[in-house]
Order: C-alpha cells, then sequence, then structure tokens
C-alpha cells in the first residue's frame, strides 16, 4: 500500500457497511504516517490497475493489529482475502508477534466467519473502550 492509494482506499472502505471509518484517525495524514509505521503490513490487491481489496495491519512493538481489511464485493469468495491476510500473517511472523487483535463489527456475519475460519477467537472476557480526547 502506498500513501498515494488513500483515496482509492478510502472510497472502497466508504462503498462497505462493514467498516466503520473514524472521522479523526481514517484521515489521509493519519493513514500515511500509520503506513510510514508499517510497510509491510499494509498490504493492497490490484486487478485492472484497480485496488479491490486491502488490509491495513501494525505492529506497536508487542502486538499485531489487523484494521480495515475489505475485498470489494464483486472479488468476494475468490481467495483474495485469505492471500491478503496470509501476507500479513506471514509479515507479522517475521517480526516474532504472538498476538494479533482486531475488531470486527457484530453484525458483519461474512466477515465474522472469514476471521473464525482464519482461527481468530471471540474474546468475551473483554469490552473494547474508547475515549476521544
Amino acid at each position: 500500500m502506498k500513501k498515494e492509494d488513500y483515496y482509492e482506499i478510502y472510497e472502497l472502505w466508504s462503498s462497505s457497511r462493514e467498516i466503520r471509518i473514524n472521522i479523526q484517525d481514517d484521515t489521509y495524514e493519519k493513514i500515511s504516517k500509520f503506513i510510514d509505521y508499517n510497510p509491510h503490513l499494509c498490504i493492497v490487491s490490484i486487478e485492472n490497475s484497480e485496488i479491490i481489496g486491502s488490509v491495513l495491519a501494525g505492529y506497536d512493538g508487542r502486538r499485531g493489529h489487523i484494521y480495515h481489511t475489505i475485498v470489494r464485493s464483486d472479488y468476494r469468495s475468490k481467495g483474495i482475502g485469505n492471500k491478503l491476510i496470509d501476507k500479513v500473517l506471514d509479515e507479522f511472523k517475521s517480526k516474532e508477534v504472538k498476538e494479533i487483535d482486531l475488531l470486527s463489527v457484530i453484525n458483519n456475519h461474512e466477515g465474522n466467519n472469514f476471521w473464525e475460519h482464519k482461527g481468530f477467537l471471540l474474546n468475551e472476557n473483554l469490552y473494547y473502550r474508547r475515549k476521544n480526547i
């Protein structure tokens, strides 16, 4: 993923009910910084010069985090999401990351089935909390 891809990726995110865009964190400036920190963990899938899938992932020195994973609806069920996530998992392994977190929208049944299939367990012992400052 390159910084120049931002607007096309943002459009892809915006076209989906499964992605929750955060107006504070998902700006061009913040995503550009995120790509600078995690260049090998932010990946796109391209076909016919168009971005058809992307994953935004990062490593904070302690844990891996996966954000905003999407495959364009007309390209789903073709293994693109698996390839994107497998690439990210390989990158995490190369950094010796032992734990990866992600958030998924509760009513995103297709996405939650995908994550379950990839071996991500539901943690029912935690609350996700947020405070904007």
